[in-house]
């Protein structure tokens, strides 16, 4: 009776033993391990994340302005494209697409066209179709893509008749390119080409190259 009894109580102070040290630090770290694995995936899918809302973003901006532009000048007519600011009665003009424009080789910069909008001449003598214009600008080494709008018939244009039409910081232009092309016979058509990223950290950033082409449409 005696020695079942010792062995009872042996075989309680076993089960009473607590963790060893050896066996603490060795699941310590592998706790320490997954943490670490799990904190890093989180913050890679944060990252990723951030970096695809910001480009959605962008890209969103990018494409409205562009079918806005495609809009109005399908509506439009007489197609004007140069390096000079289009004067208040607007001559067509045409330029095959040039190579690829940069902040520190800037080409073509107008594209302008007759809108659907009008005004009463000054001197009464009937109404005007008024120009619509976009330029892509230049400063302080950044491309900005401004949009100017004639306000009377005998309005030209000056650099404080545009404004930018892409105001997203987190956009960046490099690059770009412009066309017209005027057949004798049918209607014109433009080409309009963007390049640059998205995102302002380094980690964030995104490239991207959108291009558009916009046909004249055919009038009545």
């Amino acid at each position: 009776m005696t020695k079942l009894l010792q062995q009872f109580q042996q075989r309680l102070k076993r089960k009473q033993r607590g963790f060893t040290l050896l066996e603490m630090l060795v699941s310590l770290a592998i706790f320490v391990v997954v943490a670490v694995i799990a904190v890093g995936s989180l913050v890679r899918i944060t990252a990723l994340n951030r970096q695809a809302q910001t480009l959605q973003s962008s890209m969103t901006n990018l494409n409205f302005v562009l079918e806005s532009i495609s809009r109005e000048m399908r509506l439009g007519s007489k197609f004007y494209c140069g390096g000079a600011m289009p004067s208040a009665t607007l001559a067509p003009a045409a330029c095959y697409i040039a190579a690829l424009a940069s902040p520190d080789s800037p080409g073509i910069t107008y594209l302008a066209f007759l809108s659907t909008r009008t005004k009463t001449k000054a001197d009464n003598s009937g109404q005007c179709q008024l120009i619509n214009a976009y330029r892509l600008n230049t400063k302080n080494g950044k491309i900005f893509l401004e949009k100017g709008l004639q306000r009377t018939c005998e309005e030209g244009f000056t650099d404080q008749s545009f404004a930018s039409v892409l105001d997203d910081a987190n956009v960046t232009l490099t690059g770009y390119q412009l066309g017209v092309y005027i057949p004798a016979s049918k209607y014109a058509w433009a080409y309009i080409r963007l390049k640059g990223y998205s995102g302002v950290r380094a980690q964030d950033i995104n490239y991207f190259d959108v291009q558009t082409s916009i046909s004249e449409r055919i009038h009545d």
